[in-house]
């Protein structure tokens, strides 16, 4: 269950990627959005990174990681991203407290801006 009085915003690159969110999730307060250039998601309390940086070379996600997550006061890293980011986040600890995570390589880990 979702509650009523949060909003969400999902976007991906891929416009079929999109289609299918708006297909499987259709509701008046989740919008999907295709696009591309990270500059233009706008800040934000929550930002969930799912399948997206397991297939770019790490210094993408580096500048990723640098240019992206200071807009946001959580981050959730998911499933593969984890090894990636996770292993960022660990050396960036100044700026990221790890808030919870549990499960296996697929679960979820959860920081917050300090």
């Amino acid at each position: 269950v979702w509650p009523d009085h949060i909003t969400y915003t999902g976007y991906d690159a891929s416009k079929i990627a999109i289609e299918r969110a708006k297909k499987n999730c259709n509701r008046e307060d989740f919008e999907f959005i295709v696009e591309s250039n990270w500059e233009n998601i706008p800040k934000s309390d929550l930002l969930i990174v799912k399948d997206v940086l397991c297939h770019w070379p790490i210094d993408l996600v580096t500048e990723f990681y640098k240019e992206v997550t200071k807009r946001f006061a959580y981050l959730a890293v998911i499933g593969v991203e984890r090894i990636t980011m996770c292993d960022i986040l660990s050396n960036h600890d100044k700026e990221w407290k790890f808030v919870n995570g549990k499960g296996t390589q697929y679960g979820v880990w959860l920081y917050k801006r300090k």
